[in-house]
């Protein structure tokens, strides 16, 4: 069985080390490095192409969410996680913006950090429960959006399932690229700035049902 190759980046030592030995016992997950400054991350994204990276959002030399940004310039293939104690949902949207596929609270569990690196890795979107029902509450009212093309519903109905271009791009068989050009689309339409944000937004204009699981 194939393992998730992890790259863990934390400033804290302890943090650093008690993470990738607990991940390590999972029997799917090989964690191939750890980084402790934004410096390091990058350059061992690069080099590695881990699957997953798990970047802490503050570093002694530089912001989680710019690193985040450097590692999908170096590894557009490496799934980005930001590990915060921060529950503002601006920092969602910042990190989504920056291509990150999400973000755990600190003080998740071990069976929670697991489960979000499983996650991001198939092409989910990884959101705290906590912030999800927050970006609920404050996607706007209004707004435009009732002009997108049934393929572009399509796209919206997948994106709400989590899914990343690759998947929405395999699973309707049109390339990534395309499959981005719609999601792009879709965003200027709806008025949202992610892929998160749009959903919640259509859900509030009723263009998407709130308990829609499939196309």
């Amino acid at each position: 069985m194939s393992r998730i190759e992890v790259l863990l980046v934390d400033d804290h030592t302890v943090v650093l080390q008690t993470l990738a030995r607990a991940l390590a016992a999972a029997p799917d997950i090989e964690v191939v490095g750890t980084a402790r400054t934004a410096a390091d991350a990058c350059s061992m994204a690069e080099t590695l192409q881990p699957d997953v990276a798990l970047v802490d959002v503050t570093l002694p030399d530089g912001n989680g969410i710019a690193v985040a940004r450097s590692i999908q310039h170096a590894s557009g293939s490496t799934r980005v996680l930001m590990l915060t104690g921060n529950t503002d949902v601006s920092l969602l949207a910042k990190a989504m913006a920056a291509g990150a596929r999400g973000y755990l609270i600190k003080d998740a569990s071990l069976e929670e950090v697991l489960d979000a690196i499983r996650r991001a890795h198939e092409g989910h979107v990884v959101v705290p429960e906590r912030v999800a029902g927050q970006l609920s509450v404050e996607a706007p009212a209004t707004g435009p959006g009732l002009d997108l093309t049934p393929r572009e519903l399509d796209v919206l109905a997948l994106m709400s399932e989590g899914a990343d271009p690759r998947a929405i791009g395999k699973t309707l068989g049109i390339s990534w690229h395309t499959a981005r050009s719609y999601i792009k689309n879709v965003l200027v339409k709806v008025g949202a700035h992610s892929q998160l944000e749009a959903v919640a937004t259509a859900r509030r204009l009723g263009i998407l049902k709130s308990d829609e699981s499939s196309r």
